[in-house]
């Protein structure tokens, strides 16, 4: 019984944390964030984000090409419920670590762009791909205005994936 208690406070746990985090979390990144709290494994996390999404507490989407847990309105409402049963004391410290530690990882690979205006109208617009702050993917390209240079940032930031696998897969051709 004690065992089965236990696996339900890792199961609150995880729904708890993909709550605080406020946007949708890969596997890997909810297993970073429990390592911070409690030696569950990766194995162990892996059957219980399958469990919950089964039981419709959490669902899987594919976003970016990259798969995402989030909650369900049917999770929400239920860590609501449960939630009492996470003393105070650990309820904040909790919250604090996840609120320290989803910078850390959103850090950990971000994707992105800069656009730098130029003289006459042009632009020069770098995206990117960084993986703990080294960049994996990097182009820097030039437009003739401003217009198409927030239609490269904007199409990079929805399809950088597909887009970087082109390119590559395009310069590596013999």
């Amino acid at each position: 019984m004690i065992e089965n208690f236990q696996i339900f406070d890792k199961k609150l746990l995880l729904l708890y944390i993909l709550d605080t985090a406020n946007k949708p979390l890969t596997t890997d990144q909810i297993a970073q964030l429990v390592s911070k709290v409690d030696d569950m494994n990766y194995f162990d996390i892996c059957e219980y984000l399958d469990t919950l999404r089964k039981n419709e507490f959490i669902k899987l989407e594919l976003i970016d090409s990259v798969q995402v847990h989030s909650l369900t309105d049917n999770g929400k409402k239920t860590l609501e419920e449960l939630l009492e049963l996470i003393p105070g004391l650990d309820l904040y410290k909790l919250k604090k670590l996840i609120s320290n530690n989803i910078g850390e990882i959103k850090k950990n690979y971000e994707v992105g762009t800069s656009i730098l205006p130029l003289k006459d109208g042009q632009c020069k617009v770098n995206c990117y791909i960084k993986d703990s702050n080294e960049d994996i993917f990097n182009i820097m390209l030039y437009t003739g205005n401003k217009e198409d240079a927030k239609n490269i940032s904007k199409n990079w930031q929805e399809k950088y994936l597909e887009m970087q696998e082109y390119i590559l897969k395009k310069l590596a051709e013999e």
